[in-house]
């Protein structure tokens, strides 16, 4: 068995809920949920990786947004990368914000951006009052996203799905 197939084997035995959305609309809704509990200083959804099966049956696992953050914050610690946000553009449609980012990493002066789009009325059908600070974190979530090399992630999610596991498990 390779370290990828060990990995997924790992991550099927942990906690995962059927689920009947795709895959991106799921995880979206995590950081969504993050991103608010965060803004308004509420207790809400800490975790650092999603993992759940997708209605097509395939096990989705990823970093959340704040897991996005905890990795940038590692490799930044470890002078590995040091981003800055260069530009934020932002364009509100008749129902949404949509924004693009551009992030630098002031180490190997690279540039990648990110974007977004947030409906500024949410699924119960209300003005989303959060619609702007949602799309603007879920951008630099995406352009962060791409300073991550694919094995850290592996890694990381292998690393916070152990210590959640050890949480629920009393340390054993």
């Amino acid at each position: 068995m390779n370290d990828d197939e060990e990995l997924l084997s790992a991550l099927n035995a942990k906690s995962i809920v059927p689920v009947d959305k795709a895959p991106w609309e799921i995880a979206d809704k995590i950081d969504e949920d993050q991103i608010v509990s965060e803004i308004t200083g509420q207790e809400g959804i800490s975790d650092l990786v999603y993992s759940f099966t997708g209605s097509d049956g395939k096990r989705e696992v990823g970093l959340t947004w704040s897991g996005v953050k905890a990795v940038v914050r590692n490799l930044t610690e470890k002078n590995k990368i040091k981003l800055t946000i260069d530009e934020v553009q932002t364009t509100v449609t008749t129902d949404a914000y949509v924004v693009i980012v551009k992030c630098r990493d002031l180490v190997t002066n690279q540039v990648y951006p990110g974007g977004a789009e947030q409906l500024l009325v949410s699924d119960r059908g209300k003005r989303d009052v959060h619609a702007f600070p949602k799309a603007l974190s879920k951008a630099i979530r995406n352009a962060y996203r791409y300073f991550i090399p694919e094995e850290v992630i592996k890694s990381m999610v292998k690393q916070f799905l152990d210590e959640r596991m050890k949480k629920k498990t009393g340390g054993r």
